[in-house]
């Protein structure tokens, strides 16, 4: 928030790649936000902790999955994701708002929390690994 006429080149190549893409905590809100999305600030900021995310029943579907699922990740940010460009699909959100986001016709997942941690208990890197299983089928 506040930086994007810094990154009007990060926006740029967003919007002309076309393999896949992963966008993690502020690389999804680069990707959310070069499609349109909107960012707002956090009340109470999550800092280093583990959140527990839920599928959304469209985010279920796609992962393949007969029910609405929740997991634990590992989360750190002062922003949501505020409004949601209709270019992408709420796989998943918490008490902070959106937390995987994929895009409807590109290789595109953005996702709030952090995967790559894994000193702590968590399912974020299984969870990513596993929707883009999912996308690779469709």
């Amino acid at each position: 928030m506040g930086n994007e006429d810094k990154l009007v080149r990060e926006f740029d190549l967003v919007l002309r790649h076309v393999s896949p893409l992963l966008g993690i905590c502020y690389g999804c809100q680069i990707l959310v936000r070069a499609f349109g999305a909107t960012l707002a600030p956090l009340l109470n900021p999550v800092h280093q902790q583990i959140v527990t995310i839920r599928t959304t029943p469209e985010g279920a579907a796609l992962l393949g999955d007969r029910d609405i699922f929740e997991y634990n990740v590992y989360a750190s940010r002062k922003n949501c994701i505020d409004i949601i460009p209709n270019a992408f699909i709420v796989v998943a959100e918490s008490e902070y708002g959106p937390e995987i986001l994929v895009h409807r016709t590109k290789p595109f997942v953005g996702v709030m929390f952090h995967p790559e941690h894994v000193a702590t208990d968590n399912q974020g890197a299984e969870l990513v690994q596993k929707i883009f299983k999912n996308i690779a089928k469709q």
